[in-house]
């Protein structure tokens, strides 16, 4: 489960999606269906799973930012201690919900990656899917190209690409 562009898990125009989400989420996880879910997807699990989502400017993250790998899971083992990944985001998951592990963080968000426990489902709130020129076309897309945009575009490193480029393959080979 993907990224949404600007839209938000507080947005009204998609409380259908929660719910939905809600029931995919329980039938997934109880059949040991494995999962990945990205940002906004990130956002919509944990909350699923009773974590606090809040929508923070201060803590907006756009560009390409450090992450912290926390624990020993062998999806990250190879990015600890610290590795690059593209972001774009204002909302954010306050703390891991129960029953999941928690495997990166930052400053600007304390979850950045997790895992649900007992299960093959994985979430970040960066954007494993995205190489930076394509992470600033979507930006681009989204919010135009004004000042602040095109600050926002610069920010997008295409030197970090290696760190997160592979980590949906290796995820998946993993299974």
């Amino acid at each position: 489960m993907g990224g949404s562009g600007s839209v938000s898990v507080h947005d009204d125009e998609v409380s259908f999606w929660r719910s939905a989400s809600s029931r995919f989420f329980e039938r997934a996880l109880a059949a040991d269906f494995p999962g990945f879910c990205i940002c906004f997807g990130h956002q919509l699990l944990a909350q699923h799973l009773g974590a606090e989502v809040v929508q923070d400017a201060t803590r907006r993250e756009a560009g390409t930012v450090y992450i912290d790998v926390v624990g020993d899971d062998a999806l990250l083992a190879g990015r600890a201690p610290r590795f690059f990944a593209h972001q774009g985001h204002s909302d954010h998951v306050v703390a891991p919900p129960k029953g999941t592990t928690l495997l990166a963080r930052n400053d600007s968000s304390p979850v950045q990656a997790l895992r649900v426990d007992g299960t093959r489902t994985y979430s970040t709130q960066f954007h494993p899917d995205f190489l930076a020129t394509e992470a600033r076309q979507r930006y681009a897309e989204i919010f135009g190209t004004g000042d602040d945009a095109q600050v926002a575009m610069a920010k997008f490193d295409p030197e970090q690409d290696k760190d997160t480029m592979t980590l949906l393959a290796e995820w998946w080979d993993s299974l």
